[in-house]
């Protein structure tokens, strides 16, 4: 279960940090 959960968590880091640098590079 833990495991699984980990690896949610790294594809949601994953997914997110591509479009928070998008969201601060549109508003730079």
């Amino acid at each position: 279960m833990g495991l699984i959960w980990r690896n949610d968590n790294y594809a949601v880091r994953s997914a997110t940090l591509p479009i928070a640098a998008l969201l601060c590079c549109a508003v730079v």
